[in-house]
């Protein structure tokens, strides 16, 4: 499995990077590397795509508002990773021995990702999904899960 914090590796149109186009590049030809090399070992690959980004750390947040001012657009949300998932999508096509995982359809609504699962403070911070808040995902990466365990390559 492969997961990071997509965001910081990517810098979108309008961020600081003078040249946002060289780190879509860039990230594009290191996951592609990454997974042909695993690929040539034997290794399925299982991309955990970016979750939900909070503009300030959720706790700190439901500290001082209620909890329906301390959600996130899912507009934004998507609008933030665009870059980050075509690369994703881009660098797995036609390899089946590589899936993405998108948490995003799990932790999120239509047009709102809430700051709460269930009973439980979702994020500890403003990205990490909460110890508490995770067996949320845990049905919902499941088969993916059962995939990249069955030791059968595609």
């Amino acid at each position: 499995m492969l997961a990071a914090n997509w965001l910081l590796n990517f810098s979108p149109a309008g961020s600081a990077d003078p040249e946002p186009e060289r780190s879509q590049a860039n990230l594009e030809a290191g996951l592609r590397r990454t997974l042909d090399e695993l690929d040539r070992h034997g290794f399925k690959v299982l991309l955990i795509a970016q979750s939900p980004v909070f503009p300030i750390s959720v706790p700190h947040c439901l500290g001082r508002r209620p909890a329906d001012a301390c959600g996130v657009s899912r507009a934004l949300v998507e609008e933030r990773r665009e870059h980050i998932m075509r690369v994703m999508r881009s660098v797995v096509e036609r390899r089946p021995n590589a899936r993405i995982f998108d948490p995003v359809p799990v932790l999120c609504g239509d047009k709102e990702c809430p700051p709460i699962m269930g009973n439980a403070v979702g994020y500890r911070d403003r990205g990490h999904i909460s110890a508490k808040a995770s067996p949320v995902l845990g049905a919902a990466i499941e088969g993916d899960l059962d995939w990249l365990l069955s030791g059968k390559r595609p």
